[in-house]
């Protein structure tokens, strides 16, 4: 007696009756535009090949435009030069020489010395611009030792006390409201500190810094 069919047979055998049953896709017709094209394209060379290739990589390139900067990231870009400036400036003695705020033993120019941020800038960008959370660092430790976090951590404690990184962590997680008037005053200001620092270490600002002090000064006239 053969074995009656389960519901799993059925419905393979009614599904495949189905696509037994459908019909062919039709074939779709050329235009006569496009066999002249195609017929065309077989006696390209191959260097005519690759500058269409390169044509519509442009074309397609040209459909995406960059978004355009906005006015707040343009002053951001700007008061993240002259803070950093700041920040490495003020500690240096009257050589121009500031001591890591890390390990304590190494000494280096403060344009060579790096602003290194306890709470990283990708987790934290509230505090970009926090004075408690920028300290000078050297290369070595802020790049090479990824922040050289541990004796990071014990001179934060010694300076600010031991609850410093719950603090500034809460600090950190809440989002900045400031807008392009308010980064624009802070900007001014740094400016001002940035000027003060060149004249008790007799540096002269650099194109690009005068460029930026020009920009803004000629902004309050």
């Amino acid at each position: 007696m053969p074995r009656p069919y389960s519901k799993s047979d059925s419905t393979y055998h009614a599904a495949r009756e189905i696509k037994l049953k459908k019909p062919p896709m039709p074939i779709r017709k050329m235009s006569e535009k496009k066999k002249a094209e195609m017929e065309n394209r077989k006696t390209w060379t191959v260097e005519q090949l690759k500058q269409a290739l390169r044509e519509v990589k442009k074309e397609k390139k040209l459909q995406y435009e960059k978004p355009k900067t906005t006015l707040v990231s343009l002053i951001k870009k700007e008061l993240d030069i002259m803070y950093s400036l700041v920040v490495r400036m003020e500690p240096a003695d009257e050589k121009g020489i500031v001591k890591c705020f890390c390990c304590r033993h190494r000494f280096e120019h403060w344009s060579k010395i790096q602003n290194g941020h306890f709470l990283k800038r990708s987790t934290h960008p509230a505090l970009i611009f926090c004075r408690q959370n920028t300290k000078p660092q050297t290369y070595y430790c802020n790049i090479i030792l990824k922040g050289n976090e541990l004796p990071y951590l014990e001179a934060m404690k010694l300076q600010y006390g031991d609850d410093v990184y719950d603090k500034l962590n809460a600090l950190g997680q809440k989002k900045s409201n400031k807008g392009a008037f308010e980064y624009q005053i802070m900007l001014q200001e740094y400016i001002e500190k940035f000027l003060i620092q060149c004249t008790r270490l007799n540096h002269t600002p650099t194109k690009a810094q005068q460029k930026i002090i020009d920009k803004w000064q000629l902004s309050d006239q």
